[in-house]
């Protein structure tokens, strides 16, 4: 009778090893996988691949990439001039932190009419356009645009006294340079204080850092739009196992945030890889790389807007010869089981489990009885691991009767933009996920507000840009728009109001002017900000900006629904908070 226990326990264990052989099996199989996009190919070889996936003419994006542990340095139009957009503000602080580590001023030093601590904050965590130009062209520049620009051209490794008449003449720059600008500062961190810091803070998911948050990055983006160029740049260090310089370029892409995103995510596993291998050629082993979680790409979509078909099957599925005939429920196994990274021969081992099982099982009716054996706990371990190895077949079936995403998000994007315009702000809110109201319908109390109010609905316009990419039940839409800048209207407005109570001063007494605590009155700054205000949208088209966006859908109770962020209020309202009291920031 032992026996035949002992035998009984020994089918049971090979049970066991049974039903984990096709979880081994499965993540066994992923390392090739990975492999195959990069094994005997080279940097151009991917880019040249890239190039193809995001439909980009090669002319209208720049790329740059630098490996600081091995030197290892490529580039597409790595000397070709592009717009840079915020991307330098970068080298701009990277002036005055030198200035700063050398003693020659500190955090609270006056630079463009702020602390330079808070300078520093707004140029590349906020990306503040007025204060970086001011910094630019009246700090460094003394007035002049081009000689600032020299003063940065260092940090970028040119010669000031001999830089391209393209670098100067406007915001330009090449991939060649910024990869040479982070260099200088990965090297330095000392010389440059508080900047990769504050880069990591910068935007933390959205440009590379969109879909890549296995590594730190620190990064600096750059945006901007004019009447015929949409230009989309982005920077930065991405911390993997060996840290790596990044940058790219884009110029009317139709694919311009699949550039950067996959480009960043490429670079991060391409360096991963390599880095192994070089570890393995010098005897040594290969850490176990950062977040070993593969990153799933958005599906490319074709013209009609549904997903186009993968170039080639998963490596986990093997393909069926062409005279192999299987019946369609064995065929959908095989490639449900292919896409959960289950090979067939993981199939094969899962139906060895089975058999095993059952062989237990068969064992246990004819002999149990005889040797006394008890059968509950064998019986139960049984069930579990018949349990387990099924669902490893049937959760791939249960996903595929799962309620999928369906429907266009861009019908989203426009309906909750069309309704804008129309003022139906119930059915704006209709298409948000999880908002009720943004505000936007409440009618200021006061005239200068309801001016501000009609303007911004009249300078409102949006476009979609590109297509959406579809991941799952999220999906992407880029937008651009224009708008009101209520913010610097503002700021115009409080300038011509306090101009005006000056004036108001010198004619009136003390007692006219000033409240009891030696401030100007509130409410005669108001009325005089009232009647800037109204002057100024006399000619609303003069304070007209442009910005871009990109925003994020989920699918939710059968329809996509946009996730309303700062961004997207921003646009919407020039910065300026609309409340019942008044409409006012």
């Amino acid at each position: 009778m032992r026996q035949i226990k002992k035998w009984l326990g020994f089918l049971l264990a090979l049970c066991v090893l049974l039903a984990l052989l096709p979880t081994a099996l499965a993540e066994g199989s992923e390392q090739p996988e990975e492999d195959e996009r990069f094994a005997g190919k080279t940097w151009d070889e991917l880019l040249e691949e890239c190039l193809v996936r995001w439909r980009t003419d090669r002319n209208s994006i720049a790329l740059g990439y630098y490996n600081t542990v091995t030197g290892e340095e490529h580039y597409l139009n790595g000397d070709q001039y592009m717009v840079s957009g915020s991307m330098y503000k970068v080298p701009l602080n990277m002036v005055f932190l030198d200035r700063l580590s050398r003693g020659e001023m500190d955090w609270d030093t006056r630079v463009a009419g702020y602390r330079y601590e808070e300078v520093l904050e707004q140029t590349i965590v906020y990306s503040n356009n007025d204060i970086a130009h001011d910094m630019v062209k009246l700090v460094l520049g003394q007035g002049n645009w081009r000689a600032g620009r020299r003063a940065i051209a260092p940090y970028c490794g040119l010669d000031p006294e001999n830089v391209d008449e393209k670098f100067q003449e406007n915001n330009f720059s090449t991939p060649r340079q910024m990869i040479s600008c982070l260099k200088l500062l990965y090297e330095n961190p000392d010389r440059f204080p508080r900047l990769v810091e504050t880069m990591q803070r910068a935007e933390p998911h959205n440009y590379f850092k969109l879909r890549e948050q296995r590594f730190h990055i620190a990064h600096k983006y750059g945006f901007y739009q004019t009447e015929y160029h949409f230009y989309l740049t982005d920077c930065g260090i991405a911390f993997t196992d060996d840290p790596i310089l990044l940058v790219v370029f884009t110029d009317n892409s139709p694919k311009a945030y699949d550039v950067l995103t996959e480009y960043c995510t490429l670079m991060c596993d391409y360096t991963q890889y390599r880095r192994a291998e070089r570890l393995r050629l010098e005897g040594g082993e290969a850490d176990e790389p950062q977040g070993a979680v593969q990153v799933s790409f958005p599906p490319e979509h074709s013209e009609s807007g549904a997903p186009a078909a993968p170039a080639q099957a998963p490596d986990s599925a093997e393909p069926v010869s062409a005279g192999e005939t299987q019946p369609p429920a064995v065929q959908l196994l095989v490639e449900r089981a292919g896409q959960q990274g289950l090979s067939k021969t993981s199939l094969y081992a899962l139906g060895g489990v089975l058999l095993a099982l059952l062989i237990a099982l068969i064992v246990l009716a004819s002999l149990g009885r005889a040797y006394r054996v008890r059968k509950g706990f064998f019986l139960i371990l049984a069930l579990l691991l018949c349990l387990a190895a099924a669902g490893k077949i049937l959760w791939p079936l249960y996903e595929s009767c799962r309620e999928k995403p369906a429907g266009d998000p861009q019908e989203t994007v426009r309906s909750f933009f069309d309704a804008l315009q129309r003022e139906d702000y119930e059915a704006a809110y209709a298409c948000l996920d999880g908002v009720e109201t943004l505000g936007l319908e409440y009618v200021p109390q006061r005239e200068s507000g309801r001016a501000i109010r009609q303007a911004m609905t009249s300078q409102f316009s949006a476009e979609l840009y590109g297509s959406s990419s579809i991941n799952g039940e999220v999906a992407y839409q880029q937008i651009s728009c224009r708008y009101l800048d209520v913010a610097k209207l503002n700021d115009d407005a409080r300038s011509e109001a306090l101009l005006r109570v000056s004036n108001y001063v010198s004619s009136h007494s003390v007692g006219d002017a000033f409240n009891e605590k030696g401030n100007y009155r509130p409410e005669l700054l108001r009325e005089y900000w009232d009647q800037a205000v109204l002057e100024k949208l006399q000619h609303p088209e003069d304070y007209r900006s442009s910005g871009g966006a990109q925003l994020e859908l989920r699918f939710r109770n059968g329809a996509w629904r946009i996730e309303p962020t700062e961004k997207l209020l921003q646009l919407l309202t020039g910065g300026v908070k609309l409340t019942e009291r008044g409409g006012e920031a």
